[in-house]
């Protein structure tokens, strides 16, 4: 079976590739790892893809290095610090004992894994030790004693590379995390729009489409979710792109939690694309031996527009993040009372609902909000998961046998992230704290 992933040590040059796409970076000078290409499937690299040695105003010399034209302000990184010489916005920051924030990583190390690991305590992509293949890069700070893991799995037979990285503290003192991206990607010579979905509660998911300018753009959620706000998804894509032709790069944050994705056009037109957890607020203490996993991103690229794009993510999400033993299986056509009677109803009420989606062969019926507890608006009982007796003097169970023997499948509605002030659940953990504080 054909590898996934290479390695040429003659040019120190690192090539992912399957029958969609190519992903390829190198050890450059001074350790530093150069981004050389992302897209359309690459047979055979023949190294002509090496950034140029040109001498860019005000931006300084890697050290080491006598000739003028090698900067870590413009070469397209894998993955950057902060304070070493790169002055766009860095995938990782760290503050030292002493208070300083420089951050200079080298190449150390890789290895590859014919395997998808998985995450600990994240959700993530999996696949059979057929399907993938992982590279783990290390990179170092030799000074702070501090190693980052890069970690990109392509998939044999989907579009998409799994990014994400760990840092691990190999010194003898703590250091602070004070920003922790999964992933970096620079472009050159692109001229790309942004495609972002913003929205609000019962108004998600507006496409926005927007050309990339000079500066830094923020998109991301700080609401402790990624929100109905801001969807944890960009695609950068070319002027020309629509749903059918056109090249369309796109990212998917596998977190739910707080994100930010960041891109930035340098002063010579370049692109940096940064993705992570949402750096406000964020603050981690990293001692001596300890390491910090950051969640998944997937990324993809697709030749055929916005709908190939789309569909790599559909593949990818479906196959190999979705665990339910029902994802391949054929969705029901179902009823849900909400619309017919918000919290306004009994069993008796509901029953003619159910005969006539029995007529017109609708196939489960779905019992909304307002069953539990004393539910008949929204301020209260959420956390109270106990049949209300009112609405269902018999049970909860008779009225799902009575949808069943009219040969409909039978649904519940319930909303275990939340809990209402006005609760039985909130009220007994009160009691409980306060008991056990004396």
């Amino acid at each position: 079976m054909k590898n996934l992933i290479t390695f040429t040590s003659e040019t120190n040059t690192f090539h992912l590739s399957n029958d969609h796409l190519s992903y390829l970076f190198m050890v450059d000078e001074g350790g530093l790892l150069s981004h050389l290409y992302f897209g359309k499937r690459v047979k055979r690299y023949h190294n002509q893809l090496a950034y140029p040695r040109i001498d860019r105003g005000f931006s300084g010399n890697l050290s080491g290095i006598s000739k003028r034209g090698y900067s870590k302000d413009t070469l397209p990184q894998e993955f950057s610090g902060s304070y070493s010489g790169d002055y766009r916005t860095p995938a990782l920051m760290v503050r030292g004992d002493s208070g300083s924030c420089s951050v200079d990583f080298r190449y150390k190390s890789y290895r590859i894994e014919a395997r998808k690991p998985s995450l600990l305590g994240l959700p993530a992509t999996f696949a059979t030790d057929d399907e993938a293949e992982t590279l783990v890069v290390t990179l170092e700070d030799s000074l702070l004693h501090l190693q980052v893991e890069l970690s990109y799995t392509i998939f044999r037979h989907q579009a998409i590379i799994a990014r994400s990285c760990s840092v691990l503290n190999r010194g003898d003192r703590s250091l602070v995390v004070e920003k922790m991206a999964s992933m970096q990607l620079d472009f050159v010579a692109k001229d790309f729009d942004a495609i972002c979905l913003p929205g609000a509660h019962a108004n998600e998911r507006h496409l926005e489409r927007e050309p990339i300018g000079y500066g830094l753009k923020n998109y991301s959620s700080r609401r402790g979710t990624s929100s109905h706000q801001m969807n944890p998804f960009l695609a950068l894509v070319d002027k020309r792109t629509d749903e059918l032709t056109g090249s369309a790069y796109g990212f998917h944050f596998v977190y739910s939690g707080n994100h930010a994705f960041e891109v930035e056009k340098d002063q010579i037109g370049q692109v940096r694309l940064v993705i992570g957890i949402n750096d406000f607020g964020f603050n981690w203490t990293l001692a001596a031996g300890d390491s910090f996993q950051a969640p998944e991103v997937l990324m993809t690229y697709s030749d055929s527009g916005l709908n190939g794009m789309s569909q790599n993510f559909h593949h990818i999400i479906r196959d190999n993040l979705v665990r339910s033993k029902y994802k391949h299986a054929e969705r029901p056509i179902l009823i849900n009372n909400w619309e017919a009677t918000y919290f306004d109803f009994t069993e008796e009420k509901l029953r003619p609902i159910v005969d006539e989606a029995k007529k017109m062969g609708i196939e489960m019926f779905v019992l909304d909000d307002g069953w539990f507890g004393h539910r008949n608006n929204d301020q209260s009982s959420l956390g109270d998961w106990q049949v209300w007796e009112d609405k269902f003097p018999k049970g909860l169970k008779h009225f799902a046998d009575y949808v069943h023997d009219q040969g409909l499948q039978f649904g519940l509605w319930f909303e275990p992230e939340m809990i209402s002030r006005k609760s039985t659940m909130l009220v007994s953990q009160i009691a409980t704290v306060t008991g056990a504080n004396g």
